[in-house]
């Protein structure tokens, strides 16, 4: 909608509403994925209003439930994806925070996923 400070709340809400589910629900995989996506999204919108501090602690979230996504469903192709643009949206929150190296090297993680995405399996 353009209107990232209207979506916010209703952002959040997704994220509560995920978290809830994928807690009484573990083994459906699928809302783990979609939390780690809603968070990763309220970290975005959390960067458009400024409020970084709380998009990185967001996409960080983001991150770790993707791996833990990943390490149930390894061969994933498009969550290894959606790892990649995580790690890319953290990096332009750790570079409007000013945390250059740390940028760096999510980009460089993101860079490094999407090239194993394109190499194939053996």
């Amino acid at each position: 909608t353009n209107r990232p400070r209207e979506a916010e709340p209703l952002i959040a809400k997704a994220v509560v509403l995920y978290e809830d589910l994928s807690r009484e629900f573990p083994n459906v995989k699928a809302y783990q994925f979609f939390l780690a996506m809603a968070l990763q999204l309220h970290g975005d919108v959390l960067r458009d209003i400024d409020r970084l501090a709380e998009s990185r602690e967001a996409i960080q979230r983001a991150i770790d439930q993707q791996e833990m996504y990943l390490k149930a469903i390894p061969n994933a192709g498009f969550g290894k994806s959606v790892l990649a643009r995580q790690k890319q949206s953290l990096s332009e929150t750790l570079t409007l925070l000013g945390e250059l190296d740390e940028a760096a090297e999510a980009t460089r993680q993101a860079e490094e996923i999407r090239a194993s995405i394109k190499q194939p399996s053996m």
